[in-house]
């Protein structure tokens, strides 16, 4: 049995964000069905063409669970990254270290 992702998706930036984006493309495709199983009802079933409850969804593996104000959560991981987006602090000078 081949041996997966692992370490390269530890040892390798272009690993890991290769293994992002296959995750995010076909969550938001709509082919990650057993996402309509899970998560919080309340917040909308998974469907096709929802990045952020795509975001979520890689961070916890439910869909739309929690809440914005709970941090080790879907909806609490979409909070955050939409203010890191918002702010873009890789945009500002000196960002980068040296």
């Amino acid at each position: 049995m081949p041996p997966g992702i692992f370490p390269w998706n530890r040892d390798s930036a272009a690993a890991a964000v290769d293994v992002l984006g296959g995750w995010l493309r076909g969550c938001y495709e709509g082919w990650v069905w057993w996402l309509g199983e899970h998560g919080n009802r309340s917040h909308g079933v998974y469907r096709a063409g929802n990045i952020w409850g795509c975001v979520g969804a890689w961070y916890s593996g439910d869909w739309l669970d929690g809440s914005p104000a709970a941090r080790h959560t879907g909806e609490g991981y979409i909070h955050l990254a939409q203010y890191w987006e918002q702010l873009q602090p890789w945009l500002q000078p000196g960002f980068a270290p040296k």
